[in-house]
């Protein structure tokens, strides 16, 4: 998801974080002037220190990874199993099937999370159909203090809202749906500031009778720029788009 426009933040008031971008900036003039000279060997460069993107996530191909690793989350895992309270939730349905609800919340802390959500699984065969569930990060002191001597502010609070949807084919389940959600609270000086952003992953239509693998040069790269690895699909383009008749 991209929004474009003109915003306030207090990051923007922080002495360090301006040297930082106009370091960065500057390199990137740099970088567009060899560019115009033909000069393909000079590398990327990004000296900002502190982006959403990077709170964010690595985009399709994490979310992806999230998806097909839900076991190694850790309310999964025997070893984190005493650390956490799980009670049955009222039964549901969805696409015709019969659900089991297992409720979670975390007891103490696992690696600087506590945890709190649901599980959803299929009545006849235990798959997972669905996983909901909110993480709030407790950083420890040392690194908020780290933070802040390389940025300038201090992190308040950090949270996310993650949710897992699978859907139904030929009595397998598949990814459908991946949204997870991030809110940042830092301070600087007095100022208290909330920065939010997410992601949603949507996948309509999964073809199980002859799938084709996908080209190489389609495959998503999370170190590269986002908007130049948008492939338009076959058969869609924008005429039609905003034209009333």
């Amino acid at each position: 998801q991209d929004t474009t426009g003109d915003f306030r933040t207090i990051l923007l008031d922080n002495k360090k974080v301006k040297k930082r971008i106009a370091k960065s900036e500057s390199k990137e003039s740099e970088q567009d002037d060899n560019e115009t000279s033909d000069n393909n060997d000079v590398e990327e460069y990004d000296d900002t220190g502190f982006n959403i993107e990077g709170i964010a996530g690595g985009g399709p191909q994490e979310l992806l990874e999230s998806a097909k690793s839900i076991i190694s989350l850790p309310f999964f895992k025997e070893a984190h199993r005493k650390k956490f309270e799980f009670t049955f939730g009222e039964n549901s349905v969805f696409q015709g099937k019969n659900l089991i609800v297992i409720n979670f919340v975390s007891k103490r802390k696992i690696e600087m999370e506590k945890y709190v959500g649901s599980i959803y699984l299929d009545y006849s065969n235990l798959a997972i159909v669905a996983i909901h569930f909110d993480s709030q990060i407790k950083l420890p002191f040392y690194i908020n203090m780290l933070v802040k001597g390389i940025v300038g502010v201090k992190i308040e609070d950090v949270s996310y809202t993650t949710k897992i949807q699978n859907q139904s084919l030929n009595d397998l389940w598949y990814p459908k749906e991946l949204i997870r959600e991030i809110q940042l609270q830092i301070s600087q000086k007095g100022a208290l500031e909330t920065l939010q952003t997410s992601q949603i992953f949507n996948i309509d239509y999964i073809n199980t009778t002859t799938p084709q693998p996908i080209l190489k040069d389609f495959w998503f790269d999370q170190s590269e720029d986002y908007l130049e690895q948008l492939k338009a699909k076959d058969g869609v383009s924008w005429d039609l788009i905003n034209v009333v008749e």
